[in-house]
């Protein structure tokens, strides 16, 4: 038989039972949302800037170019070749009519080309004549990197002159087509009318 003078135990109420349980989850969570918010922010950060800064891919090379020099120069040509090859072939997007966003697109590739086309020519040393007694490759090379800026700027020039001069005229003759597309289906919906 219990004891009459022994208190009655209280209950606990549901809430107080779990509490430290619940700051605990509280607080890891907003650890996570944090730590998970920072990790996009900062990365979102990164890609912006490696998008318009373009980064070496070595240190710069020495005066007298090794073997070994020449050809990792010759491939990271190669590379911005490509990579020239590959912008100028999307500017085709820009040519089915103005679009702003895809126009600033298409120029912030070009920005990033022509800092990774710098670059190699600081690396490599490119970007002056070959000194003499080089190898007649490096005299080549230096050749090769002229040219891809030049085929950038050509092309970029008659670019704009499409759109400043073929681009409207395009647009014009679009516009008359749908005309007569809807022309044609409004006699195609009156002759349906006429003929039950």
């Amino acid at each position: 038989m219990p004891s009459e003078s022994a208190p009655a135990a209280v209950p606990a109420r549901a809430g107080q039972e779990f509490r430290p349980y619940r700051r605990f989850v509280s607080l890891l969570a907003l650890g996570i949302i944090t730590v998970g918010s920072s990790y996009l922010l900062i990365s979102v950060g990164v890609t912006i800037y490696r998008q318009r800064h373009a980064v070496a891919s070595g240190s710069p090379v020495s005066a007298p170019m090794s073997g070994s020099d020449l050809r990792g120069c010759q491939q990271e040509l190669s590379d911005v070749a490509e990579s020239l090859q590959k912008h100028l072939e999307k500017s085709h997007y820009l040519l089915g009519g103005y679009d702003q966003v895809e126009a600033q697109r298409w120029s912030g590739e070009g920005t990033y080309w022509r800092n990774q086309w710098k670059l190699l020519g600081e690396r490599c040393h490119l970007d002056r004549p070959a000194p003499a007694g080089a190898p007649k490759v490096l005299d080549e090379m230096v050749g090769a990197y002229r040219d891809l800026e030049e085929t950038a700027v050509v092309y970029t020039k008659e670019l704009l002159r499409f759109g400043r001069e073929q681009a409207p005229r395009l647009d014009r003759v679009r516009i008359r087509i749908d005309r007569i597309g809807k022309r044609l289906e409004r006699q195609g919906a009156r002759a349906g009318d006429e003929n039950p």
